[in-house]
């Protein structure tokens, strides 16, 4: 597996030019997907445009997330990235750099407000982006951002070098990641865990008051493992991380330097979480149809 990565010269795919390819632009809505999750009635009028019913209705549960659940998603995601790279599949990219996330997040949890709330977190980002994975590996069509972000890069032309290209799948799949997924995960732990109910000190929970640790993820968790990433430390992969070229860590490096629209992505995907948890059909929907279970999706090793 020593030379597959080859070397990171080759023009990496931008993803601002694929709106128009499976991910929604809206400031309002940036997955077309949130009130569609579940088989619970429809609520309004019926008047304005219909949310797509998504592949994963039926199949995604509100995941009650502690430090054992992830651990096993830690896990789960480093054993898919080996399982992928080891094939040659452009796949690896996503869960390899998402795991080293995880494990950072794990690591620091103490330094947030509400510890708890993150490791639900964790488990939904997780479990959204598993169900679509599993879909696609078995032959199935997935949400569309994340169709796009695992077939896209396979249509790159096959004598660009591997690294380029395994890095054109991690952009790809961070954005569907942030603009898809972000929002419904944070929407529904909030609405399934806290709407309604009194804190502690006995004030109502609101949303905006865990947005202090989403921050932190931004502040602290990903600068260190892009440090950690470039500097070639092994952490939880070490197969993969002895066999990254120096080129493929500072393509990564280069593209998270500029990361002003992507700091501006993860802040739209914010407020449009917090018009998820706003919306009366979709707090119907995650209440009346969405169970909690602390059971997450295992990954499939390869395709069905």
């Amino acid at each position: 597996m020593g030379d597959m990565y080859g070397e990171m010269n080759a023009p990496v795919p931008s993803y601002e030019k694929n709106d128009g390819a499976g991910y929604a632009g809206s400031k309002t809505d940036s997955s077309p997907y949130a009130a569609k999750m579940a088989n619970a009635p429809e609520s309004g009028d019926g008047n304005g445009p219909k949310a797509q019913v998504s592949p994963l209705a039926g199949k995604y549960r509100v995941i009650d997330g502690n430090l054992v659940t992830c651990t096993t998603v830690r896990g789960e995601l480093g054993a898919a990235a080996e399982a992928f790279a080891a094939r040659n599949e452009l796949t690896w990219a996503f869960p390899y750099v998402y795991a080293l996330v995880t494990n950072e997040m794990l690591q620091q949890q103490s330094a947030f407000k509400y510890t708890g709330t993150v490791l639900r977190w964790i488990s939904n980002f997780y479990e959204l982006y598993a169900l679509n994975l599993n879909i696609w590996l078995g032959g199935g069509q997935a949400e569309e951002p994340w169709q796009t972000a695992f077939t896209q890069p396979n249509t790159l032309r096959t004598d660009q070098p591997w690294g380029a290209r395994s890095l054109a799948a991690f952009i790809l799949g961070m954005y569907a990641h942030i603009k898809s997924d972000l929002p419904r995960a944070i929407a529904y732990v909030y609405i399934k865990f806290y709407f309604g109910r009194t804190a502690e000190d006995g004030s109502n929970y609101e949303l905006r008051q865990f947005k202090v640790d989403y921050d932190r993820m931004n502040d602290a968790i990903f600068p260190k493992v892009m440090e950690s990433i470039v500097q070639g430390k092994t952490q939880i992969i070490p197969s993969l991380t002895a066999v990254l070229p120096d080129s493929w860590r500072a393509g990564l490096l280069q593209w998270y330097a500029d990361r002003s629209g992507l700091e501006a992505e993860r802040e739209n995907a914010w407020i449009v979480a917090e018009a998820y948890a706003a919306a009366p059909e979709i707090q119907k929907n995650v209440i009346d149809g969405m169970s909690i279970t602390s059971a997450i999706t295992r990954i499939q090793r390869k395709a069905g």
